[in-house]
């Protein structure tokens, strides 16, 4: 049966799979592999793609890899950055004008708008 594979597309997320194994002594083992992944549909069934194991790596590896495909710098405590706040100078230069914000900078004309107060600085 020939399967045909959808297109490379999605995104990738980190996957941890984790096992308990009882010994015959009684001893309790857990093993985990962490893999890289791809979810994608096929039809109606959700199939899951893996793109790299990332078992024998250190935890901080792994870690930093998981954050940046989160979104997120490497040595960002948290996934987001700090870029997920609105306020901050860094993440108001990258938000794109839309609405009231891109006609009046269109009617501004080339020099953009006026100094002022507002959310152009």
């Amino acid at each position: 049966m020939i399967r045909v594979m959808a297109a490379r597309s999605g995104a990738m997320h980190v996957a941890r799979n984790r096992r308990t194994y009882r010994a015959k002594s009684g001893e309790q083992r857990v093993y985990e592999s962490v893999l890289v992944r791809r979810t994608y549909r096929d039809g109606g069934k959700v199939r899951h793609e893996t793109l790299a194991n990332l078992s024998a790596l250190p935890a901080e590896a792994v870690s930093a890899i998981e954050a940046t495909l989160k979104g997120g710098a490497a040595g960002a405590g948290r996934a987001g950055g700090d870029d997920h706040r609105l306020g901050t100078a860094r993440a108001r230069r990258r938000r794109a004008r839309h609405g009231r914000q891109a006609g009046a900078a269109r009617a501004a004309g080339p020099g953009g708008p006026p100094a002022g107060p507002g959310p152009w600085r």
